[in-house]
C-alpha cells in the first residue's frame, strides 16, 4: 500500500481508538526501510521543518522498529540483516547533524523508544521500568513516556513514579483520577499535547471536552506538538490552528510555546538562545 493510500485512508476513517490506529498504518510498507530510507527521512524532516518556520525540535521514534536484523519486521519486511538498532540511531544522528547545518535547525536530543506504556499493566513492568530508570540516571538521561493516551490514568502515573518522566506524551487519560492530576499539576510534569491526532485517533474527545481545555485552564504544563505527519499529512501550525478551533486562545497557545522551550530537552546555551528569540517575537510570557 502506498504512502498517498494510507494517508487518504487515514483522513476518510474515523479511528474506533489508537491500537486500532496502530493496525492500520502497519498494513503497508511505506518505505523500505534500510539505511539510505531512514537517512533521507531523517533529513528531509529537518528540511521540512526549516520550511515550516521552525527553530528546534525533538523526534522521537523506534530504532527497534526501523531495524532489519531483529526478526521481528513490523517496518522492514525485509529479509534478515545488518541494520541494527543501534545502526539505526548512527544513521539518524548523521542525518540530523547534516540536516541542522544545511537547514540551520537545531535539533534536541533524540528520543528512541522501544514501547509505549499504553497497554493494560502487566506484573513484570514496574519491575521493568525501574531498571530503565536506573540505567537512563547513571547516563544522565531524561525520562519521557507515551502514556495516557489509549491506556489508563494508571499508567501516567506509574511513568512519572516508576519511570521518572519528566514529560508525558499525550496524558489526557490522568484527566481521570483527579488526585493524580493534581499532583502532575504541582509538580509541574509537562503534557506533549497533539490536538489533532487526538481526534484522528479518537484519543481525546472533540470539542468542550478535549483535556488541552482543562490543561489551559489550570496553568498546566503543556505544549502543543505534531504527531505522525507523515501519516496524518499535517504540519505544527494545522496543530495550532486546531488548538484555536477547540477554544485555545492566540495567547494560550503563545505560553505552550515558551513551556515547550522551558521543558526542551536541549543544552542551557540552546535553551536560552531558543527563549531569547522567542521573546523577540512575543514578548516575555
Amino acid at each position: 500500500m502506498s504512502h498517498d493510500k494510507i494517508v487518504y485512508g487515514l483522513k476518510k476513517t474515523v479511528c474506533a481508538d489508537v491500537v486500532w490506529y496502530y493496525k492500520y498504518i502497519t498494513v503497508g510498507n511505506v518505505l523500505q526501510w534500510l539505511c539510505n530510507g531512514v537517512y533521507r527521512v531523517a533529513y528531509e524532516l529537518c528540511e521540512d521543518a526549516a520550511k515550516a518556520g521552525i527553530h528546534y525540535m525533538e523526534v522521537r521514534y523506534s530504532p527497534h522498529f526501523l531495524s532489519n536484523s531483529l526478526g521481528v519486521k513490523t517496518y522492514a519486511p525485509t529479509c534478515d540483516g545488518v541494520f541494527s538498532p543501534h545502526e539505526v540511531v548512527k544513521t539518524v544522528n548523521k542525518a540530523f547533524a547534516c540536516g541542522s547545518e544545511d537547514f540551520g535547525i537545531t535539533n534536541g536530543p533524540g528520543m528512541s523508544w522501544s514501547y509505549a506504556t499504553s497497554s493494560p499493566v502487566k506484573a513484570w513492568l514496574p519491575w521493568t521500568l525501574q531498571v530503565q530508570k536506573l540505567e537512563a540516571q547513571k547516563r544522565g538521561l531524561a525520562c519521557i513516556a507515551h502514556a495516557g493516551e489509549a491506556g489508563p490514568a494508571d499508567m501516567v502515573k506509574m511513568s512519572v513514579e516508576k519511570l521518572g518522566a519528566v514529560r508525558i506524551g499525550h496524558g489526557y487519560r490522568c484527566l481521570e483520577d483527579e488526585l493524580l492530576y493534581q499532583d502532575l499539576l504541582k509538580k509541574r510534569v509537562h503534557f506533549e499535547v497533539c490536538p489533532l491526532s487526538s481526534l484522528m485517533t479518537n484519543g481525546a474527545p472533540n470539542g468542550k471536552n478535549h483535556p488541552i481545555l482543562r490543561f489551559a485552564k489550570d496553568g498546566a504544563n503543556f505544549s502543543i506538538n505534531s504527531d505522525d505527519p507523515t501519516l496524518f499529512d499535517n504540519s505544527l501550525a494545522d496543530d495550532y490552528k486546531c488548538a484555536l478551533e477547540l477554544g485555545l486562545t492566540k495567547e494560550q497557545i503563545i505560553t505552550s510555546i515558551f513551556n515547550a522551550a522551558r521543558a526542551s530537552l536541549g543544552t542551557p546555551a540552546e535553551k536560552e538562545k531558543l527563549l531569547a528569540k522567542l521573546i523577540s517575537v512575543y514578548g516575555k510570557y
